[in-house]
């Protein structure tokens, strides 16, 4: 069994991070292996246009020597702010910061209301079958756009990661998955929406992706806490996109100690 190890995910960006650099030191020091940073732009996540590419140089400068780096891209086009992190990050700090980008990304070109991230394209019926058949090759092309990207971030010395809606099949998967990406990202919420619960079917699609990618780390992100954790574990999943569950603890560093702990007794079991 693989170690399974655990990812911060913050929200909070610009200035306000380094008043987080002391406590971020602590949980690195505790058994935090990466901090995961939700770079959100809209049309990709509606109203969250929160995101100025100067914040790219201001978390590698806080947080690069702290710990690995996940920049998960909600963006519609990734390469955009691919560029920016390949401009301003050096080659020998690379192979410590992930780019992880979404299959759901170029669609600004498909046909409303499809272009919207939370159809699954490839499977899409909407009763017209010449929509049917635009919307599918549509989702081809998007697709090819997407693995394109993914190996020209691994070919720039970055790791490289694939993020999946929960909706979003990856039945259309190169079966050398591997060869594009270093880690796939599984949501198991919807990605840019508060408030929302754990979606049961995501774990299946877990133990899915791990019996035909067995190499390839998998990540899930999304109300990931003590209730889901042993059952997302269980399936395959060998990262944790941990937020609020550790953050809005009273004492977050010994919450994490607690994941930590849990977490190594089932490495040392398995």
């Amino acid at each position: 069994m693989r170690k399974v190890e655990i990812a911060l995910s913050i929200l909070e960006y610009g200035p306000v991070i380094k008043s987080h650099v002391p406590l971020i030191k602590e949980l690195a020091s505790a058994g935090l292996g990466w901090v995961h940073i939700d770079s959100m732009r809209e049309p990709f996540i509606s109203g969250k246009s929160v995101f100025p590419d100067c914040y790219f140089g201001h978390l590698l400068d806080m947080l690069g020597s702290v710990a690995n780096l996940d920049f998960h891209l909600m963006d519609a086009s990734p390469e955009e702010p691919f560029s920016v992190l390949e401009r301003i990050t050096k080659q020998e700090d690379r192979h410590r910061i992930q780019v992880t980008v979404h299959r759901e990304a170029y669609r600004d070109w498909v046909s409303r209301p499809y272009d919207n991230k939370e159809y699954d394209l490839s499977s899409v019926s909407t009763g017209n079958p010449l929509l049917d058949a635009e919307l599918r090759a549509a989702d081809k092309a998007c697709s090819r756009q997407v693995l394109s990207l993914l190996r020209d971030i691994k070919m720039s010395g970055f790791r490289a990661g694939l993020a999946l809606e929960p909706r979003t099949s990856f039945a259309d998967l190169p079966d050398d998955l591997g060869s594009f990406a270093d880690a796939i990202l599984l949501m198991g919420v919807s990605s840019g929406s508060d408030g929302q619960r754990y979606m049961p079917e995501v774990t299946e699609k877990i133990r899915a992706v791990r019996s035909i990618h067995k190499c390839i780390r998998i990540q899930v992100d999304g109300c990931v806490n003590e209730k889901t954790i042993p059952e997302i574990v269980a399936a395959g999943a060998d990262n944790l996109v941990i937020g609020s569950y550790i953050t809005g603890a009273r004492e977050p560093l010994e919450r994490l100690r607690q994941v930590r702990q849990y977490l190594d007794t089932l490495d040392a079991s398995g």
